[in-house]
Order: structure tokens, then C-alpha cells, then sequence
């Protein structure tokens, strides 16, 4: 639905309706071969947020917590839609659970220590509140949503939340790779683990 001008007389009966279908429009983008979000916004909510969760099932073998960068590049077979987001305090760490859906195989990532992340496809610098070196993960063997499904799940993400002093902004998908920041004032080491039903990539921040 699109924003029309009115005359003035009717603004005051329409101002409310007018609202409500911009931010309808402005929440529910057309699907397009980029899904990206505002990662500019001024406030950060203190909470967790995304779908449901499901439960979250460990590796065989959880990996240790290090602060090096992070590259494992093998995957295999159909790639993955990133379909919910959330975070939980687990005491000494805050994990960040990103489910995925309509794929096989593996996925692929890489970190990087890095102090000036940027967007994907724009360029355009993203910040945190942190000021020490973010984590910036790319999650590959992803794609952009297919189905209709997909998209909806897909745009629940939320573009930026906080927990536990933890701050993450999702960036969206671009090119085959899902990016993720995260910001925390004292990073004393991060793991990466991966389940496989459900399909989840688990980022665990040590406070």
C-alpha cells in the first residue's frame, strides 16, 4: 500500500492509518537478491528476541574459547536461509543461536577481529556501543529466502539487540554469505559450534 498526500482537511482523520501502512511497507520489503537491514538505528533493546526457540543441540565436541581470527571454509550441499535469532545468558557466556532452514550439509564461516565492520553490498560503516574490535562472522553456504515461508521467518530477525553486555547487529544476506557483528566491552574469547537438527549456528561470547 502506498502513502498517498491529502488535502489538508483529511490529514487529521487519516494521520494514524497513513502510519500504520508505512511502517507495514517499511517492515515487509519485497523480496529481492539482497536481504539487508538498518543497521544505523539509534536505541539497542535489552532483550532477547526471535522466534521461538527450538532446543538447541550441542556438537559432540564444543570447541574452546579463543579471541584469534576464525576461518573454516568447507561446506557441502544446499544452501541455508537464516530463519530466527536469539540470545541467552548462560552465566559466563551469551550465546547467540542462528536457526536455519531449506538447506543440507554444512555451513561454512570465517571471523574476523575487526574494529571497523562494515555492511555488505553498501559499504557503509557498522557500530556498536563496544569500543574494542567486534567480532564480524560471515556464515556461508546461505542464500537469500526462496519461498514465502522462508522470507517471513528471514525478516523476524531482529536488525540489533543486547544481553549480558553483549551487543550483536544482523546485517542480512548477500552473495551467498549471512553477516553478523557483535560487540562486547571485554571479550575474553568467543567458539563457534554447529548443530544439524535442528540446523543451528551457535556463536557463544565469554563475558
Amino acid at each position: 500500500m502506498r502513502c498517498l498526500f491529502l488535502p489538508r482537511v483529511l490529514v487529521s482523520l487519516l494521520a494514524v492509518f497513513s502510519l500504520s501502512a508505512c511502517t507495514s511497507a517499511a517492515t515487509n520489503p519485497p523480496a529481492a537478491q539482497v536481504a539487508m537491514v538498518d543497521t544505523q538505528t539509534s536505541s539497542t533493546p535489552e532483550l532477547s528476541l526471535g522466534p521461538a526457540p527450538a532446543a538447541t543441540q550441542e556438537t559432540a565436541e564444543t570447541p574452546e574459547f579463543h579471541n584469534s581470527n576464525l576461518r573454516v571454509e568447507t561446506y557441502s550441499g544446499k544452501a541455508w536461509v537464516a530463519s530466527g535469532l536469539r540470545l541467552t545468558d548462560e552465566g559466563s557466556f551469551v550465546r547467540i543461536a542462528i536457526d536455519f532452514v531449506g538447506g543440507e550439509g554444512d555451513l561454512g564461516y570465517r571471523v574476523d577481529r575487526n574494529d571497523s565492520p562494515s555492511e555488505m553490498g553498501r559499504g557503509e560503516e557498522i557500530t556498536t556501543s563496544s569500543d574494542v574490535p567486534e567480532i564480524d562472522l560471515y556464515i556461508t553456504n546461505t542464500t537469500i529466502p526462496t519461498t514465502d515461508e522462508q522470507f517471513d521467518a528471514h525478516f523476524t530477525i531482529p536488525e540489533k539487540a543486547r544481553m549480558g553486555g553483549v551487543e550483536f547487529r544482523f546485517d542480512g544476506v548477500f552473495e551467498g554469505e549471512t553477516h553478523l557483528v557483535v560487540g562486547t566491552p571485554n571479550l575474553n574469547g568467543y567458539r563457534i559450534s554447529q548443530t544439524s537438527n535442528p540446523k543451528q549456528l551457535i556463536l557463544d561470547v565469554k563475558k
